[in-house]
């Protein structure tokens, strides 16, 4: 059995710094599901987390939605 890396849609929202929300907008436009769904919560392979990373770094910077509020 091998190893595989997973990492919930919370977690990649919060290295990519974009919303949840558009995040699963991405996966659907890029027909990426994910690999496994703990209690509602989807969780990605690294490629496809990767997938999702090039997908926003294409996106026009008007389009970054996080913003830290201090």
């Amino acid at each position: 059995m091998s190893n595989v890396n997973l990492s919930s849609i919370g977690h990649v929202s919060g290295q990519l710094q974009y919303s949840v929300q558009r995040l699963a907008a991405i996966a659907a436009e890029l027909g990426v599901q994910p690999s496994l769904t703990i209690n509602g919560v989807p969780h990605f392979e690294e490629t496809d987390v990767e997938k999702l990373a090039s997908r926003v770094r294409e996106l026009p910077s008007s389009a970054q939605p996080i913003r830290a509020v201090h």
